[in-house]
């Protein structure tokens, strides 16, 4: 399986609005399309207005189809008037050779991650995953420690998952862009649930199981006086953040 995260700035006032419109008519349009399996959108819990379009694609060149075919773009369009406009603006010259200085119509970012350990082999479905909470946890791996970080993830920690109170799904994914950049997306019942499996302890257990193959500035960080470790922040830092989905409620 292949994931695509659409991220997206959403005018707050308009968040539920915006889900309704999302669930009637982004995610049919997206089931619509060859080799689409599950369309959602997620909230950050930090933020009222950054959203993702979280898709699930047979293959990367369904995904990439999808994209070139011009669909993409036309949901895009439908999507405008619920999403922040780019504060930017640029000076171009025309055709007719007349400096214009105008608004820069902003592109959401887009991301794209190989599936490469899963609880389930078949996306899960929308109506599964209504009112439930993701928590995404990044890391960088050092080169040529992907596999390892892989047999442990399918033989550790997927199994300590499944006994945890709350727990439904797991999908660990390779960024298209770096390899050594892995997420682990996790489903849970509840946010109450996922927070009181990091309060447990287990959260943290599971990480020192692959803190060896994390990259080296994590490493040297590690390494550090702890009186120091507090005030260094690395880019290579483990991430969790946590959202809400919005669609199916």
């Amino acid at each position: 399986m292949f994931m695509r995260f659409v991220r997206l700035s959403v005018k707050p006032d308009q968040i539920d609005e915006f889900a309704d419109f999302y669930e009637d008519i982004v995610a049919p349009a997206l089931h619509s399309v060859d080799g689409c399996l599950f369309a959602t959108l997620i909230r950050d819990e930090r933020s009222a207005r950054d959203c993702i379009s979280l898709t699930l694609w047979t293959s990367a060149d369904h995904a990439r189809e999808y994209e070139q075919s011009g669909q993409y773009a036309e949901l895009l369009a439908k999507n405008r008037p619920f999403l922040i406009e780019s504060s930017e603006w640029r000076v171009q010259l025309t055709d007719d050779l007349t400096l214009e200085y105008g608004p820069v119509q902003s592109q959401p970012e887009v991301d794209t991650f190989e599936v490469i350990s899963s609880t389930t082999e078949e996306a899960p479905s929308e109506e599964d995953l209504s009112h439930m909470y993701l928590r995404i946890t990044s890391a960088n791996v050092q080169q040529g420690k992907v596999k390892l970080f892989d047999e442990l993830y399918r033989g550790s920690i997927i199994p300590a998952l499944k006994s945890v109170d709350g727990f439904q799904h797991a999908f660990l994914v390779a960024s298209t862009e770096n390899p050594n950049e892995l997420l682990s997306v996790t489903v849970w019942e509840s946010k109450e649930k996922a927070d009181a499996y990091e309060r447990s302890g287990r959260f943290a257990y599971l990480v020192d199981q692959v803190k060896p193959m994390l990259s080296s500035l994590f490493q040297w960080k590690v390494a550090l006086d702890p009186s120091k470790k507090e005030n260094v922040v690395t880019s290579d830092d483990l991430k969790v953040e946590g959202f809400r989905v919005l669609t199916g409620e």
